[in-house]
């Protein structure tokens, strides 16, 4: 069984400008910039997510939509967040409900 938190998202809408004022306050493990769209992947927990979501927000071209989403494997939830550049919601679901288990082998 896993353990840990992953954390991974794609902001749409991101012009190059605001990429690169973005990308100071980005502390993940990776972060990958193309087309406008800013990927991200981490291994471990993340204090402020929030602060990061508001962030993007900010970097984010009207019209765009974009998702992060954070899995805690210790307390089996699934944390998604959907962003616009006005406003953003979150919702929290079991990971059991949301991701289909591997068949036994």
């Amino acid at each position: 069984m896993r353990k840990g938190v992953r954390i991974f998202g794609e902001f749409h809408g991101v012009s190059p400008e605001a990429f690169s004022k973005l990308e100071e306050k980005l502390d993940f493990d990776e972060v990958g910039y193309a087309d406008n769209v800013v990927v991200i992947e981490h291994d471990g927990p993340y204090e402020a997510i929030e602060d990061i979501v508001l962030l993007v927000m900010s970097a984010m071209d009207d019209g765009f939509e974009s998702s992060l989403d954070v899995i805690d494997h210790d307390e089996n939830v699934l944390t998604r967040f959907v962003i616009e550049a006005d406003g953003f919601r979150s919702k929290q679901m079991n990971i059991d409900d949301v991701v289909q288990a591997y068949p036994n082998s």
